[in-house]
Formats: structure tokens, C-alpha cells, sequence
């Protein structure tokens, strides 16, 4: 296949995506670096919680939702999971000896051996897809029925309110969180939602009006949880992100009008030949960037510093998340080119 059968083949506004969930997961971690220090209410804080887009990492999920789901194509599963299990081992490997040399007087091999197998911060999301995986032959003839798979994300939101919202409530919370384990619909919940979401917001063929009030309510959404997020806080005393949490319905929407902005809209552009070779390569090697983002993260606020990036978030949070996201594809595309191990771990 040469280049421009290559470039064809792929789909641009989804690499397109990618690279944009990652820069915002980038950027979320960036900020997490002095957020919870920044003193509450004042400009550099609300700042730093504007720009925190959690809905990035829900849209990975379901963009592999929306390939690996598909019924009419049987995904490679084994290389999927050995990709996931190299990248655990390998990366947990970088990040213990990268842990080791910054802290090793009070580190030990226990220690070391334990952060081996748990990862990184980040790597979370390696474990998170092994159990997504294994659930992907059950959910797939989920995914071929279209009641089927709207019954299954009604019982997901349904399944998320009941366990996420209703317990903070005041007097009711408290019963209902009591009768819940009795009523276990866990299976519904979680990520397996935005998984089988991914597939049916492809397989979905919306009309324009459709679109505009799923943006309208995507946007109300967004409002709401900055409010509700702030009235806590405003309680509380303390940071928050109760309404932008994964398990939160209302991110999903933010999630799913994302998705669909890219999936459907854009897909009827007209790209120029630069963008799709960016995001062909950012498609490639998104996975590695991801990897590495947290090791390039680490030197990049220190050299930075803490105190620079507290002061002026507006600033040095969209720009070193650009930086970093630039040197882990760098660091991606150089590990890709290992004999072997590379497209594993890259």
C-alpha cells in the first residue's frame, strides 16, 4: 500500500480525535500538578478547573468501541491484549527506574516490584482495557442488536445515577445506598458504557436537527457541571469534580457530542494532505505518546516550575501540554522503530 492508498484508507477526523483527547488529557495532567495547591477562588484556580476536559479520556474508550464492537469485523484480540500486557511490563519497568533515581534513598525492591505490576499513575487505563477486552465477546452481540444496545446503555445510565448521584443526595442517599448491593447492576456501569456508546454513536445516522440538540444539551451539561462542581467546592472548601467524573451521565453527553462532532461532522471534510499525514501519524503512535506523556510531563514542569505554571495556568498549561504531547510522539516514533518490541510498546 504506498502512501497515498495509506492516507486513504484511514479515517482522518478520528486520528484527528485522538490527538485531540490526548492533548487534553495532556493538559488535564499539567494542570493536576499544581490545581489541588492553587488557593481556592482566585484567577489562576478557576482557570486551571476551566481547562480541565475530563470527557478525553471517555472518548478513548469509545473510539475503541467503535472498531472493536463492530459485528461484521472479528477484532484481533490476542494481539490486542499481548500489545497491552508488553506495554504494562515494559512501561512499568521505565517508570520504577524513573522513580528509583528521583527517590532512592526511600525506595526498595518491594516497592519497585509492586510499582512493576500497578504502573505508573496513568496506567490504570492498560488495566481498565484487559477487562474491556475480556468483556468484548459478550457485548459484541449486544452491539449487532440496536434495542439490545439501547437497553444496555439505558440500564448504564440508570445504573450510574442510581449508585453516582443519588447517595450524595441528603436523606434518601443514605437508604438507597443501603438497598443498592442487593440490586447489582454494576455490569451495566462503568466504562463496558462507554465501550458499547462508541459503537452505537457510529452505527447511529442522525439528522442535523438531532445533531444541533445534542450539542445544545452537551453544552447545557457542560454548564451544569462547572456550577455544580463549583457549588461544592463553595461548600465543601475544597476541590472538586464530583459533575465531571467518569461515572457522571453528564459527561457522557459531553462525551458523546464530542464523538459525534468528529465522527459525523467532520468526517465530511476536505482535508489538506498535511493534515493527514499529522493525523495518520498521530494515530499510529498515540499509543506510546500516551505511555511516555507522564515521564515527559515530569521534566517538563520541572523545568518549567511549579511556581511558574501556579502563577499564569492560562498560559503554561495549553503550552506545555502541546510540548510534552510534541516530545511523546517523538519518543513513540524512536521506540517504534525497536526490532520486535516496537509496535508493542509504541
Amino acid at each position: 500500500m504506498d502512501e497515498k492508498a495509506g492516507l486513504n484508507h484511514r479515517r482522518t477526523e478520528l486520528d484527528l480525535l485522538r490527538l485531540t483527547a490526548l492533548l487534553c488529557v495532556v493538559g488535564l495532567h499539567v494542570g493536576s500538578t499544581v490545581w489541588k495547591e492553587l488557593p481556592l477562588w482566585t484567577a489562576p484556580w478557576l482557570t486551571a478547573t476551566l481547562l480541565r476536559a475530563t470527557w478525553a479520556v471517555p472518548v478513548f474508550v469509545m473510539l475503541s468501541g467503535r472498531f472493536l464492537l463492530d459485528p461484521e469485523k472479528t477484532p484481533r484480540l490476542g494481539r490486542y491484549l499481548a500489545r497491552v500486557g508488553a506495554a504494562l511490563v515494559f512501561w512499568g519497568v521505565v517508570y520504577q527506574l524513573f522513580y528509583l533515581a528521583v527517590d532512592w534513598e526511600h525506595y526498595n525492591w518491594k516497592r519497585f516490584a509492586a510499582g512493576v505490576f500497578t504502573g505508573a499513575y496513568h496506567m490504570w487505563y492498560l488495566w481498565m482495557l484487559l477487562g474491556l477486552y475480556a468483556l468484548t465477546p459478550l457485548l459484541r452481540p449486544i452491539a449487532g442488536d440496536r434495542r439490545l444496545t439501547e437497553y444496555f446503555l439505558l440500564l448504564h445510565i440508570l445504573w450510574q445515577i442510581l449508585s453516582y448521584f443519588v447517595p450524595a443526595l441528603p436523606v434518601v442517599g443514605n437508604t438507597v445506598s443501603r438497598v443498592l448491593p442487593y440490586w447489582d447492576l454494576s455490569f451495566a456501569g462503568g466504562f463496558p458504557g462507554y465501550y458499547l456508546l462508541g459503537w452505537y454513536l457510529h452505527a447511529w445516522q442522525p439528522t442535523r436537527k438531532q445533531k444541533r440538540r445534542l450539542y445544545g444539551i452537551a453544552l447545557l451539561c457542560w454548564g451544569i457541571c462547572i456550577l455544580g462542581n463549583l457549588a461544592i467546592t463553595r461548600k465543601t472548601e475544597a476541590n472538586t469534580e464530583f459533575f465531571t467524573s467518569y461515572p457522571s451521565p453528564l459527561l457522557m453527553i459531553q462525551a458523546a457530542a464530542v464523538f459525534v462532532l468528529f465522527e459525523k461532522d467532520l468526517a465530511q471534510a476536505d482535508w489538506a494532505v498535511w493534515v493527514r499525514k499529522l493525523a495518520a501519524f498521530a494515530g499510529r503512535y498515540g499509543f506510546g505518546a500516551y505511555l511516555s506523556h507522564a515521564l515527559v510531563n515530569a521534566f517538563a514542569v520541572r523545568a518549567v516550575g511549579e511556581t511558574a505554571l501556579a502563577e499564569n495556568p492560562l498560559l503554561w498549561i495549553p503550552a506545555l501540554a502541546c510540548v510534552v504531547t510534541a516530545v511523546s510522539f517523538g519518543l513513540s516514533w524512536l521506540l517504534g522503530k525497536l526490532p520486535g518490541i516496537g509496535g508493542y510498546i509504541a
